[in-house]
């Protein structure tokens, strides 16, 4: 990630660099200062979408990622980054052979 960063400002992209930068520390804060075990369902998207983001800036906008949350769930508590080990492989295994895919996130409750 930093390598993409410090590759996008030689390139003279500093939007994109500073956005990386903000989505990396917010990844961080999120991941690591938070001592609690659980997080909301708000929470653990952002941090997805921020993985996400950082993703594409390193290897492009091949994978695309879908959200579908209902807003009924948005303050539910979930273990810490129960999400993003899924996110991960996918990005670095399922679409390892393919050029293109989509990735679809979907939170909801039944009864």
């Amino acid at each position: 990630t930093l390598a993409s960063i410090k590759m996008l400002v030689l390139k003279g992209n500093k939007e994109t660099a500073a956005e990386t930068i903000n989505a990396l520390i917010s990844l961080l804060q999120n991941t690591i200062s938070n001592v609690s075990e659980t997080i909301t369902i708000e929470q653990e998207m952002a941090n997805i979408q921020n993985y996400v983001f950082i993703n594409h800036v390193r290897y492009g906008q091949r994978v695309q990622v879908n959200y579908f949350v209902s807003p009924d769930c948005l303050e539910y508590h979930v273990p810490k980054l129960i999400i993003q080990p899924f996110i991960e492989n996918s990005f670095f295994h399922a679409f390892n052979e393919k050029n293109v895919g989509h990735i679809y996130i979907l939170v909801s409750k039944t009864e």
